[in-house]
């Protein structure tokens, strides 16, 4: 029998059917009694869809995903140990299995133990305004010279797992989503969550409906460490697994739902199912909301994401991909106009105003900064040139309010 070495010292089977030789044989010789099981792993990053997807395939009949994170630790950080054990756990759940099922997996975050946490090292003193990598020293480590990560790709690999890759392409979009999921932890009853919201719950939503405020250059250093991330992550599961691995995006998923998952069970070698259910699975919350109108300070973020890859993106939506959201930005008709559209088109500046209850006089400072923000942006572009001081251009006021 081909048998996989686990990280420590464990061995799979093939089929995954025997764990390692600490388990009981009992156990062993019971998993060898049923039909070989193929084995499913999610790889992805928080934020990223990963419970609603597990939702839609939990609808096919043959196919069971162990609920929750498994391999999600304590505060304490990966700990290669236990994240073997709890690999050796999952192979033994195989037995528990109802005699129709033929697809056994689990979700797995890279940041949980797979791969090396933090993967990247901030450079201290570097203005992440101005650098053009964000402060994160690059290139990002090689997670082949990582033993534990190494190990893993070889045990999923012999082990014969399919991998289902998970992206959410918008960063911008993923950090936001984030940021909401810790505001709302905080809100949350205690020993409640609302990280996920069912289709009926409408109270877990109106936790969920806060607007964080996010740091302005922590947002950009973020958003560069998240880019590599994504790049590595995607490097590495196509380098290891390019016959068993299935790149899904989350955008693509929100957009084609049926679509998608009939793509991913014909990947799995499954059986279609027909309509799914939407109403049983939990809610991408805001799908519709332009992140701008997400945060509670879309004004700062705006500005500085100005001159970043993500410069006008908080005009796109949760659920539009990396290349829509930048075409939409870095089209013909909104070059040097991005800052712009967000106060005018989407009407945040007067929203903002009204709900913090500025005097007009207030209100009008900011609006001054904001648009001095465009004329700047609108120079850097050559559409307009720099304003001398005492004139006025392009609607930037050089008066000083009494």
């Amino acid at each position: 029998m081909d048998r996989a070495l686990l990280p420590q010292g464990g061995v799979a089977s093939a089929d995954g059917s025997a764990s390692s030789d600490a388990r009981s044989g009992r156990a062993v010789a019971a998993a060898n009694t049923r039909a070989p099981v193929q084995h499913v792993v999610m790889l992805s990053y928080p934020r990223s869809g990963t419970g609603w997807l597990c939702d839609l395939l939990n609808q096919h009949p043959r196919l069971v995903l162990d609920p929750g994170e498994p391999m999600k630790l304590d505060a304490k950080g990966a700990n290669h140990s236990e994240t073997t054990r709890r690999f050796e756990e999952f192979l033994a759940r195989d037995v528990t299995l109802p005699n129709n099922v033929t697809h056994h997996g689990f979700k797995w975050m890279f940041n949980q133990g797979l791969s090396p946490d933090p993967p990247m090292i901030y450079r201290p003193g570097v203005d992440p305004m101005t650098d053009p990598h964000g402060g994160w020293q690059l290139p990002p480590p090689d997670w082949d010279q990582v033993p534990s990560t190494r190990g893993w790709a070889s045990t999923l690999g012999r082990s014969r797992f399919k991998i289902i890759n998970l992206v959410r392409t918008n960063v911008l979009a993923e950090l936001i989503s984030g940021e909401r999921g810790h505001l709302r932890a905080a809100k949350a009853p205690p020993g409640k969550t609302v990280a996920h919201c069912k289709a009926w719950d409408v109270k877990c939503q109106r936790i969920a409906a806060g607007k964080p405020e996010l740091e302005p250059s922590g947002t950009v250093r973020e958003l560069h460490r998240k880019m590599a991330l994504h790049q590595v992550s995607s490097d590495w599961v196509s380098t290891h697994f390019p016959e068993a691995h299935l790149r899904i995006t989350y955008e693509h998923l929100a957009a084609h739902p049926d679509a998608s998952m009939q793509r991913i069970f014909e990947f799995l070698g499954l059986e279609g199912v027909g309509t799914l259910d939407l109403s049983a699975t939990v809610v991408p919350i805001a799908h519709a909301d332009l992140l701008g109108d997400s945060i509670s300070n879309p004004h700062e973020v705006a500005q500085a994401l100005v001159g970043t890859p993500w410069q006008g993106w908080l005009s796109s939506s949760s659920c539009m991909s990396a290349a829509d959201a930048w075409q939409m930005a870095h089209g013909a008709w909104w070059i040097g106009t991005g800052f712009a559209a967000v106060l005018d088109a989407l009407g945040w500046h007067s929203r903002m105003c009204e709900e913090a209850a500025l005097e007009a006089a207030d209100c009008q400072k900011d609006l001054d900064m904001a648009a001095a923000a465009v004329h700047l942006e609108r120079v850097a572009a050559g559409i307009e040139p720099e304003a001398e001081i005492g004139s006025t251009s392009s609607g930037v006021s050089n008066s000083k309010s009494n």
